[in-house]
């Protein structure tokens, strides 16, 4: 038999909330030439039409593709800033 004090318990794995990226109302798409685009690794990032404002366009996420990474948002975590989207219209929710 085993005394408690000998076997060791495993920590605790720490797991992060899955997250996606999501396109707010106000993506410009950059006119043509989207900047967050640049930065997702992932290609999960296209732009479309925008149906409502023809004949301007936005960005669409292709959830199959997106990771959460956050290399597509302007602010990150605790005031941190990272370069994307320049007009703020990228957030990163959580999946549920």
């Amino acid at each position: 038999m085993l005394n408690s004090a000998t076997t060791k318990e495993k920590p605790a794995k720490r797991t992060r909330t899955k997250r996606i990226a999501y396109i707010l109302d106000w993506c410009t798409g950059c006119g043509g030439v989207p900047v967050c685009r640049v930065f997702c690794k992932f290609d999960a990032l296209h732009l479309v039409n925008d149906e409502e404002n023809y004949p301007f366009k936005k960005m669409s996420v292709d959830s199959g593709r997106c990771v959460g990474c956050g290399a597509c948002v302007t602010s990150g975590s605790m005031g941190t800033l990272l370069t994307g989207c320049p007009w703020n219209a990228i957030q990163l929710l959580p999946v549920t």
